[in-house]
């Protein structure tokens, strides 16, 4: 089973591996690549790919993981409420 830290972009790995503890391996990977790969290979979706969840980065630190057979329609929230996330929505499409 993989472990992902997320947050890891190779633009910045370089900067914070130390801080956030990533191996040398990891300073040059994109584990969010990595991520997806698992997604597809175990016919999954990630209805918010693509889209800014974390406020303070451009990225996606916050999932909701679906069979790739179910229809979905996401929403970030463009507020925050108090918090360094913007919320999430996802609607399930049945039948």
């Amino acid at each position: 089973m993989e472990i992902f830290n997320i947050y890891a972009n190779p633009k910045y790995n370089w900067m914070i591996w130390w801080m956030m503890g990533f191996s040398p391996k990891e300073i040059f990977t994109n584990e969010r690549d990595e991520f997806e790969k698992v997604f597809r290979s175990n016919n999954l979706d990630n209805p918010l790919k693509n889209k800014q969840t974390f406020a303070q980065r451009n990225l996606q630190l916050d999932h909701i993981i679906v069979p790739k057979k179910l229809k979905t329609n996401s929403t970030v929230i463009d507020n925050l409420y108090g918090s360094d996330h913007y919320p999430i929505l996802v609607e399930f499409k049945f039948g």
